[in-house]
């Protein structure tokens, strides 16, 4: 069985966080992809459906007593920089992302773009390569696409994973994007990659440079190295410390991709688990081949940190995050925890006072998101004095997000505001007694809690992860046991009736561009 969440929890809880965001770069995500524009057949042209874009950032713990328990923390270190890369000679950078811009506008297409921005300041050349779904099921209609966003040449890898040999392999191990990679870098020939998410691209997209031994670097944004739905959620909803067993991830991957066991499955199972150990413990197909595509699922992990042991150098974003990707077998040896900066708006408003008893929600109108579990701490006690304005939408014809408005149709302490730009959050939430983020998976410092921060406003936020490190230490905000709605209505009732003390504003954030700074140095670091 997969390890137990709350065990993983209090062996990896103690530690700091980090996280980003580019207020400058959400005029450039809008441009394009309007309805009118003539887009590749196979690019399917779809906008992020996240509010606001949840980037980097990192949180200096207070010293003192923690407010909810953890332990001092551990620094990464700063690795030696022998040159800058923005005073060296020019080189040649090459950026793989899973998705990017202007259809996708998200936390990793921006901080990609940011990066690759970064660099064209600084005299150097950069590309992106990324990957749109194909509606096709031909694959001779798979051929890539240049094109340009913000002055930043864009390859196109087009696939449809529904067509491939072996579903559930190419999700983690696709050749044919493997060979558009390689074509690419015969092309461009740069002197670094840097992959700043794999997932859709897959691990082999890394392959092309491990082999023509190119300084390669991996920033791992979430845990789609050790999970195939990225959130470390299972199907039914509970928290996994990832896989135990080579099989635990079936039910997951069935349910998100639609792969299926063979019928003969009842009879092989016995064997197949075996079998599936020596691989997962091995690496080795042989003898998994028997089981076909089934015998993806045991190879995943090992194959992906096959592809990570190669590179020079992998940043995450947080303690947290360093300590589960270890326990799950990501190597540790070159890995960073490298700290994210952010950036108030320029046309950031005063704060204004709180008003007591009202309360945001910023976020996606997702499961994982939580939202739900506020909702029904509200319908739970009717007279309860407070209001909920709940910023940000859902997927198109989600059922979720509709379900939510309908269970809430005629709820007066719920407001629906609909989606809000990046630039407009700090005067939005300023006013507020307290921001709720309920989270039911592993957040990865996200925005709209570092930006609470810095403007002293109160959140009040699962005692998850990196979310925990961000307020542990941290007077006036609050830490609620995950999906317990009797215990958020609590913690809603006792903010309203002003049982903590107001949050300190926090000043000492790094900025976006000490951010970009270090991973220059990077880049010259796995050159050096």
């Amino acid at each position: 069985m997969p390890k137990s969440s709350s065990t993983l929890h209090s062996a990896i809880t103690s530690s700091p966080a980090c996280t980003p965001f580019g207020w400058t770069l959400a005029a450039a995500a809008r441009s394009g992809c309007a309805a009118g524009d003539a887009r590749p057949a196979h690019n399917d042209c779809r906008i992020g459906t996240t509010p606001f874009i949840a980037w980097l950032y990192r949180v200096a713990r207070t010293s003192g007593e923690p407010y909810l328990g953890g332990s001092p923390r551990s620094e990464s270190p700063v690795l030696p920089i022998q040159a800058r890369l923005g005073t060296g000679p020019p080189v040649k950078i090459l950026y793989l992302v899973h998705q990017f811009l202007p259809c996708h506008i998200g936390g990793t297409e921006l901080y990609t773009l940011g990066l690759a921005t970064h660099a064209q300041q600084r005299g150097h050349q950069a590309e992106v390569a990324t990957f749109v779904e194909s509606a096709s099921g031909d694959v001779a209609d798979f051929q890539p696409t240049a094109t340009r966003h913000a002055d930043l040449p864009v390859t196109e890898i087009p696939y449809n994973l529904s067509v491939a040999p072996r579903p559930a392999r190419y999700e983690y191990d696709n050749p044919f994007v493997a060979r558009q990679v390689e074509g690419i870098l015969e092309r461009y020939r740069p002197d670094v990659v840097h992959a700043t998410h794999l997932m859709k691209l897959s691990g082999a997209s890394l392959e092309p440079a491990i082999r023509r031994r190119l300084p390669l670097v991996v920033t791992l944004t979430d845990f789609w190295s050790v999970c195939g739905r990225h959130t470390l959620l299972r199907s039914d909803g509970r928290l996994c410390g990832g896989p135990r067993h080579p099989f635990d991830c079936l039910p997951c991957m069935r349910a998100t991709h639609g792969f299926t066991r063979p019928r003969f499955w009842p009879w092989v199972r016995p064997l197949s688990r075996r079998l599936a150990s020596r691989a997962f413990r091995t690496g080795r197909v042989w003898p998994m081949d028997v089981l076909g595509d089934l015998a993806a699922f045991p190879l995943r992990l090992p194959y992906l940190r096959r592809m990570l042991r190669a590179v020079d150098r992998i940043i995450v974003l947080s303690e947290f995050q360093r300590r589960l990707l270890v326990a799950n077998g990501v190597p540790e040896r070159r890995m960073e925890v490298v700290p994210h900066g952010t950036e108030l708006p320029a046309r950031a408003t005063p704060t204004p006072a709180p008003e007591p008893g009202k309360f945001a929600y910023v976020g996606s109108l997702a499961p994982h998101k939580g939202l739900h579990v506020v909702l029904e701490a509200l319908a739970r006690d009717p007279g309860l004095d407070v209001t909920l304005d709940v910023y940000g939408d859902g997927p198109p014809a989600s059922d979720y997000a509709a379900s939510l408005r309908q269970r809430t149709a005629g709820e007066r302490r719920i407001v629906w505001r609909g989606r809000i730009d990046p630039p407009d959050l700090a005067s939005a939430i300023g006013g507020y007694a307290g921001l709720v983020v309920p989270a039911l998976w592993y957040e990865n410092n996200p925005l709209i809690v570092q930006l609470a921060l810095t403007l002293g406003v109160r959140v009040i936020a699962s005692r998850l992860g990196t979310l925990e490190e961000m307020l542990v230490g941290r007077p006036g905000h609050v830490l609620v046991a995950p999906g317990e709605a009797r215990a958020w209505a609590e913690a809603l009732r006792r903010v309203a009736e002003g049982a903590w003390p107001s949050p300190i504003p926090v000043r000492d954030l790094p900025t976006w561009g000490s951010h970009a700074q270090r991973v220059m140095e990077i880049y010259a670091e796995v050159r050096a």
